[in-house]
């Protein structure tokens, strides 16, 4: 019974031990617009359209588990005032990222990525 207890545990902690190749932002619009047909990318679940009314804030998560392995960076897309942007940001390498997480500010006339470590 012992035996049994212990492979148990042993196995629990296997498993707790699984990698998390997710990685969360925060999304917030400082405009007095919409801002439409946000996602971010790459991610495992494809795009995820998120909008945002002014001043609102969202978060949001992508899954890179599926990403090739080698290096790679996120894109972040969104509609503001009937403009498409795009912008890459960020690095991330063999689905391992080197921040926390993003806060995403969207003004009327930038973006500004904090990466958080």
């Amino acid at each position: 019974m012992h035996k049994v207890t212990l492979l148990l545990g042993l196995l629990l902690i296997l498993n707790s031990c699984q990698p998390d190749y997710t990685m969360n932002f925060k999304i917030k619009n400082e405009t007095s617009m919409l801002v439409d047909s946000v996602y971010l990318l790459p991610n495992k679940n494809g795009k995820k359209y998120v909008q945002l009314k002014p001043q609102e804030e969202v978060e949001y998560t992508v899954d890179i588990s599926e990403t090739p392995m080698g290096d790679g960076a996120f894109v972040i897309s969104y509609t503001l005032d009937g403009q498409k942007k795009q912008r890459g940001f960020g690095y991330f390498d063999n689905h391992n990222t080197f921040a926390d997480h993003y806060d995403l500010t969207i003004k009327k006339d930038t973006l500004i990525i904090k990466e958080i470590r």
